[in-house]
């Protein structure tokens, strides 16, 4: 590390803090008896429906009515990964063009300020589009809550993608290519999906130990 620069980040896969809770018997203990709760509430609701209304009532049309219009929700998310494409293209570009210009010029001034400046328009834009769609479009609550936490992904994922390769790009910086920033990023999900995964299956198999407990 020199001075007036950063260290690369580095990324090492670690457990969350509710899968190393999970390897304590007590906390499986509790883990079960929630599980045994919620089976007897369930089944007593269930019990109730049948005695009253002779028919159960799971709530299925309440879900179905809560995802209307997920295709719609689909299209506006996949505008929105169509646009961080774009700005990463964008993003080389200003990398590449930067590392040609010498330090400390008015050139480079301009050239920061005005991407500086196209990045937060591009925020405020990827922030405000979507949730106007969501009032246009009239869409229920769990589809327009389904968008605004991709939206929200989206956001993390370019804010951390664009911050991260701007440390690299210096006096003396190699040029980045759009292939190796699509490429840095398409590892990054991969290995956000594989740890996503991992997770899951550990969660499975906690489920099975408590039934097999139980």
């Amino acid at each position: 590390k020199t001075k007036g620069t950063l260290s690369d980040k580095q990324f090492l896969p670690r457990n969350s803090v509710l899968t190393d809770l999970f390897q304590i018997k007590h906390f499986r203990t509790i883990y079960n008896i929630f599980c045994v709760i919620l089976i007897i509430l369930f089944l007593n609701t269930a019990v109730y429906d049948l005695v009253t209304t002779g028919k159960l009532n799971l709530g299925i049309e309440l879900i179905l009515w809560n995802f209307t219009g997920l295709q719609t929700a689909v299209l506006i998310w996949f505008g929105m990964m169509s646009t961080t494409v774009v700005l990463f293209c964008c993003f080389s570009l200003w990398a590449n063009k930067r590392v040609r210009v010498a330090a400390n010029s008015v050139a480079r001034k301009y050239l920061d300020c005005g991407g500086l400046l196209a990045f937060v328009v591009y925020l405020v834009m990827f922030c405000c589009v979507p949730v106007a769609y969501i009032y246009k479009t009239g869409l229920n609550p769990g589809a327009s809550i389904t968008l605004l936490m991709e939206q929200v992904s989206c956001i993390v994922l370019v804010a951390a993608g664009d911050l991260s390769e701007t440390v690299k790009t210096g006096p003396g910086s190699a040029s980045l290519s759009t292939n190796t920033i699509v490429q840095d990023h398409i590892l990054r999900l991969t290995a956000l999906n594989r740890h996503t995964t991992e997770a899951l299956a550990g969660k499975s198999s906690l489920k099975r130990k408590s039934v097999f407990h139980q």
